[in-house]
């Protein structure tokens, strides 16, 4: 159930930067996101989607002009298919990538190395060099247009992908990545190989 609080941030960063907000909100659904960009809206506040915050430094001790956003359970899953794997923006990149790699697709071994959720790892085309990009094996991703008040998804071609750059990055508060899904190809069996390079 969507419930808007008053939250302790520091543990949200990883430096560990004591702060606190007035007004915080978990999500688990496309209605929660709704009703936080109606609250948004009628208390003319800014808002923040919180990440794992490995890029975070909170500036202030206090917030009241801030509505900080993070995504729960409902957004934390992998789902398989017969070509492709959908994936929720508040699943561990890392935890996604040794999922794959133990499956056998080797495409996801700098998934493994990058300490970001997917959501951010999206918005940030987050990668370790050339073709070990999200660009590269991503396929669409889900959004929140808060513009349009609505859902919509994003092929590969309208994700606007560059050097650690998204459409997403390029429309600051326009879009909140839901979901991705990514490319199932390149299976091997040779495993243990894959195991002992993510471990390398």
């Amino acid at each position: 159930m969507f419930k808007i609080i008053e939250k302790d941030l520091t543990n949200f960063s990883t430096i560990r930067t004591n702060s606190y907000a007035k007004c915080y909100a978990e999500l688990n659904s496309t209605d929660d996101i709704k009703e936080a960009i109606d609250f948004k809206n009628k208390n003319n506040l800014k808002f923040k989607v919180l990440g794992n915050g490995s890029n975070i430094l909170f500036s202030k001790e206090y917030y009241d002009n801030i509505l900080f956003l993070k995504f729960g359970d409902g957004f934390n899953f992998i789902k398989y298919y017969d070509n492709y794997v959908e994936i929720g923006s508040s699943y561990s990149l890392i935890q996604a990538g040794r999922e794959l790699i133990y499956k056998g697709y080797q495409d996801y071994i700098f998934f493994s190395l990058i300490p970001a959720t997917i959501g951010g790892a999206i918005r940030q085309n987050a990668g370790t060099g050339n073709n070990e990009e999200i660009k590269d094996v991503c396929l669409s991703c889900k959004v929140y247009d808060i513009k349009k008040n609505k859902e919509i998804e994003f092929d590969l071609d309208n994700m606007d992908f560059s050097y650690r750059n998204s459409i997403i990055k390029k429309n600051p508060n326009r879009y909140i990545v839901l979901s991705s899904k990514f490319k199932l190809k390149n299976k091997t069996d040779k495993i243990d190989d894959l195991i002992i390079e993510m471990k390398g």
